[in-house]
């Protein structure tokens, strides 16, 4: 809707839409206000603590393949555009290289400004006065359109940018402090039918709407790790890697002496391996797609199907493994899951399992959220390795349960089931493999297979 007034047309161009979640600057909020800050009183504020950023580009010019936005704007990307809850434009950034596609004439600088930020963007000016900075005279913005126009003529090299900054008056609480919008000028050569023209006018460098501590950039990095959160996340992936190698070591044995089930493991390969292809297709179609050449749609596809292969892959092999040794074990599982896979759903045993199932589920859900009041933080959706890929995906009805159940059943039976059943066939004492059980799951979980995470700091999320 925007694109028509702000001079070009989206018809020939790619678009890809996603929700961000801006924690850093959640974070510098609570650090600085005072009093308790709660994220539900943010959001009432209007504060811009998330917003729906977009990246408008070419068509078909990619061979990349990305995992932010932010990638695919600076390679082939033209504009990236945020906007607030309440539908308003907040932040707008051309890439300083590729194609300028904004292009705005009015009768001078000041009209056009006016007009921009408050018709188009839709913020009421009546709030906000001109910074000192900024020429008071309309006729002042009309002379420096004509030295620029000239300028442009002799060198288009020499092109000077007109920044303009609007302050919210006092007393005035329901709209962003500060209004910053920055033009460049540009001329545009038509030949068509009417025949040739040029034609003066401006482009959109940049836009940005912002509160008192709002960073200019939304998508600033967390400020860098230290040398202990290096080691931190190396444990982590160590942890991964250890289960990985035990997960194929026990399967392969259990391979060669043939306590496989084949049709249970075919079929978790193929449920898994299809519901993680699945779902990155659909996603991708949804996002980076219309950007891809056709090198890039192919290096795309291979790349999802290949990581589908392998966590299917991996999934089978987990299965079998933790299936091999809860049956040594004479775990009480087995017997419910032989159930299921015969497909005897309405028997007692099953029933009560899938009661338990579902009670042991809100325990959880009421323990993590105990936890993460207590230490002060807050959840954040995660959902993928995308970030919070969901909200700009169409069939999602769809794709959440493809998620939830390729995520869940990896997390059941590798990270729970088969370290439990290691750690009992290495050691004797229950409690002890309790304990060990629910550290080394942790770990794990903590790095490979979770829709959420924290705000808080490794160890706080590894201690949810």
């Amino acid at each position: 809707e925007l694109a028509p007034a702000l001079g070009f047309s989206t018809d020939s161009l790619a678009m890809i839409t996603m929700r961000k979640q801006h924690q850093n600057y959640v974070k510098t909020l609570q650090d600085t206000l005072p009093g308790d800050i709660s994220l539900s009183m943010l959001n009432e504020g209007g504060v811009h603590i998330q917003s729906w950023q977009t990246v408008i580009g070419q068509q078909n010019k990619s061979n990349g393949v990305f995992a932010t936005p932010g990638q695919l704007f600076e390679e082939v990307g033209a504009l990236k555009v945020n906007t607030s809850n309440a539908g308003r434009v907040i932040r707008m950034e051309a890439h300083p290289e590729n194609s300028n596609l904004t292009f705005l004439t009015g009768d001078s600088l000041l009209t056009i400004a006016q007009n921009l930020v408050g018709y188009t963007f839709g913020y009421n000016l009546n709030q906000y006065m001109l910074s000192e900075s900024v020429p008071q005279d309309d006729s002042t913005f009309v002379i420096f359109e004509e030295r620029n126009q000239r300028v442009m003529l002799d060198n288009s090299d020499m092109e000077e940018s007109l920044d303009i900054t609007w302050k919210r008056k006092e007393g005035v609480t329901d709209t962003p402090a500060e209004l910053s919008l920055s033009l460049k000028p540009i001329i545009r050569e038509i030949d068509n039918e009417d025949g040739f023209r040029t034609e003066f006018g401006y482009s959109i460098a940049s836009f940005k709407a912002m509160d008192i501590f709002e960073p200019a950039d939304l998508d600033s990095q967390p400020i860098s790790q230290t040398e202990e959160d290096y080691t931190f996340t190396f444990g982590f992936f160590l942890a991964v890697f250890v289960l990985a190698i035990l997960i194929f070591s026990v399967g392969i044995r259990n391979i060669f002496k043939g306590k496989v089930e084949w049709r249970r493991a075919l079929l978790m390969f193929l449920a898994i391996a299809a519901g993680s292809y699945g779902w990155r297709a659909i996603f991708f179609m949804d996002s980076y797609n219309p950007f891809l050449s056709n090198a890039g749609m192919i290096g795309g596809t291979f790349n999802s199907l290949l990581i589908g292969l392998v966590l299917g892959l991996y999934a089978a092999m987990a299965y079998i493994s933790w299936e091999a040794l809860a049956r040594s074990q004479k775990q009480g599982q087995v017997a419910i899951i032989d159930a299921l896979w015969q497909r005897k759903f309405f028997i007692s045993e099953t029933g009560a399992a899938l009661v338990n199932g579902f009670a042991i589920g809100g325990i959880v859900i009421g323990v993590i959220s105990g936890i993460v009041f207590l230490l002060g933080e807050f959840l954040l959706q995660a959902d993928s390795q995308f970030g919070f890929a969901e909200a700009g995906i169409g069939p999602r009805l769809l794709t959440m349960n493809m998620s939830m159940w390729t995520t869940t059943w990896l997390v059941c039976v590798a990270q729970i089931g088969f370290v439990y059943s290691i750690l009992n066939h290495w050691i004797k004492k229950e409690w002890l493999v309790g304990i060990l059980a629910i550290l080394f799951s942790g770990f794990c979980i903590t790095v490979l297979g979770r829709l959420i995470g924290t705000s808080g700091s490794g160890f706080e999320d590894l201690l949810v």
